[in-house]
């Protein structure tokens, strides 16, 4: 009963465990009855020189978050249509160092936290043909970033870390970088998909607000007579006003809180055998002392949108048949941080993975090591080395990779409980 608890809960974690924050819900649909006569969407133009928060007020007005439905248009002959002005500003950007670290601590360090955040300061003027103009400023705070669960104390000494290399995730550093010319296309369209979260954190916070105070007059509703020919203007394009790019460069989410999955998944398929050095032995001596007990792991892995400068982050679920000495099942979950250190000609990357390993039965070879207190359930650890393999399909790569169950220097079993598997596989993307 135990095993089968352990195992649902792994498999949960594999599909929660890592969320996209803002954690603030998408506005409610108003649902103020409109007659039959009167379902025809209103015209409105949106002026402002961020074209993010463009694309985010017309979703929301397109998606009947308003008293009527609106539709974005470009700007037509007739004066009759209403014009949305929109001015944003940032400030107070930061990578909420202490918030973080807060949470985690609170958490006994099993949370790895990382978000960074911002004020955001909003004028918005909207003109009615024969209505008063109307404005209201106002201000919130928006947030991204994701978390993690990992085991004590890893999840702050990784919150930590990882806070202090988010300087290019603030708020601040994804506007620039989304409007920039000068970095490549693919950091571009990433940092962008993050801002426009970011932006949408912190409009879905004052969108209530916007619709109380400019979008339930009874003056604003339209009747269809009033609304203008449909030859008179054409629906925007929500690309129009970025400069020389198109729809794929960006890549925008249309969920406002959505995972952060990036667009491929990974399969890997690597056996190893098992040695009885220490980790620090096969990595900084290159000793292998290898004994008759092996493991073949089959791994899905999906990585995430977001990146810490260089580093890419990735969830990987594995699922290990041991066999020769040991014939038990390991199941285990993991956060990997990758770095890639090559792209041409040869892609080459180096990773670190950190998550929690449940072993069916307890290890006879960490009994036969002398572990007479290990565990079913252990910390995990694995570094790997790939090295692609670009001139065949589905961008294979091969991999060397150390499967490492750990005692955590005591924190779940003796010192030196654990075990090692060097290990060789392939990965591929589908």
């Amino acid at each position: 009963m135990r095993e089968a608890y352990i195992r649902g809960l792994l498999c949960c974690n594999f599909l929660f465990a890592s969320c996209q924050l803002p954690l603030t819900s998408t506005p409610a649909p108003v649902t103020t009855p409109i007659s039959s006569e009167t379902v025809l969407p209103i015209p409105i133009i949106v002026q402002t020189a961020n074209p993010v928060i463009h694309g985010l007020i017309c979703e929301q007005l397109e998606q009947s978050l308003t008293i009527r439905p609106y539709t974005c248009v470009v700007e037509p002959s007739d004066e009759k249509v209403q014009r949305l002005t929109v001015e944003i500003e940032l400030s107070d950007s930061q990578l909420d160092f202490g918030r973080n670290l807060g949470f985690s601590t609170v958490t006994a360090g099993t949370l790895l936290l990382v978000t960074s955040s911002a004020r955001v300061d909003y004028s918005f003027t909207l003109e009615v043909p024969g209505v008063p103009t109307k404005k209201l400023n106002t201000h919130s705070t928006g947030r991204i970033g994701l978390w993690f669960i990992l085991p004590p104390p890893k999840g702050l000494i990784f919150t930590s870390v990882g806070t202090l290399f988010n300087s290019s995730g603030a708020p601040d550093m994804l506007q620039d970088t989304c409007f920039s010319g000068n970095v490549s296309k693919d950091e571009r369209k990433a940092d962008c998909r993050l801002y426009r979260l970011f932006l949408s954190d912190s409009l879905n916070q004052i969108w209530h607000q916007l619709q109380t105070a400019l979008f339930t007059d009874s003056e604003l509703e339209k009747s269809s007579e009033e609304i203008p020919e449909k030859s008179l203007f054409r629906k925007e394009s929500r690309v129009s006003s970025f400069p020389g790019a198109s729809s794929s460069d960006y890549g925008f989410p249309d969920d406002q809180l959505s995972f952060l999955w990036g667009p491929a998944w990974y399969l890997s398929f690597y056996q190893g055998q098992i040695v009885d050095n220490s980790f620090g032995e096969i990595v900084l001596k290159g000793m292998y002392n290898y004994r008759p007990s092996y493991i073949e792991t089959l791994a899905i892995s999906r990585k995430l949108s977001t990146n810490l400068r260089k580093i890419q982050f990735e969830i990987e679920g594995q699922l290990g048949k041991h066999f020769g000495i040991q014939k038990h099942w390991e199941t285990n979950l993991l956060l990997v941080l990758r770095w890639p250190i090559l792209q041409d000609p040869i892609p080459v990357s180096i990773a670190y993975g950190d998550g929690l390993s449940y072993a069916e039965e307890i290890p006879k070879t960490e009994l036969a090591l002398g572990e007479v207190d290990t565990k079913r359930l252990l910390a995990y650890f694995m570094v790997e080395l790939d090295i692609g393999l670009p001139v065949f399909p589905m961008e294979p790569r091969m991999l060397f990779r150390i499967h490492h169950r750990s005692g955590v220097y005591g924190l779940y079993c003796r010192k030196k409980c654990g075990s090692n598997f060097p290990a060789f596989g392939l990965k591929v993307k589908f």
